[in-house]
């Protein structure tokens, strides 16, 4: 009787823990998306950024928190999308 109750909360136990890991893992997603989309803005390739970002956004916007995280972003959106509207008006001016 005491080594099925001892299985039982042994198997509740490492149940949690796997959900816990699971749970954080995957709040550290937007990190990763971040860090990519800041490399590539800083490589210039800004397009590319764009999607990053908007991808962390989606991701910030899924989990309902980061709120100076999700200000940050939307003003780096907003800032690239200005940045390569002026670079595809100095084109077609040049061109």
């Amino acid at each position: 009787m005491l080594t099925m109750l001892f299985a039982y909360i042994l198997s509740v136990v490492v149940i949690i823990a796997a959900i816990m890991y699971f749970l954080s893992h995957r709040k550290n997603n937007y990190s990763q998306l971040y860090a990519d989309a800041i490399r590539n803005e800083n490589n210039g390739n800004y397009e590319t950024a764009i999607n990053n970002y908007k991808s962390v956004m989606a991701e910030i916007l899924n989990q309902r928190t980061q709120k100076i995280l999700k200000g940050k972003v939307a003003e780096k959106i907003k800032t690239l999308e200005a940045m390569l509207e002026y670079e595809n008006r100095f084109q077609e001016h040049n061109a």
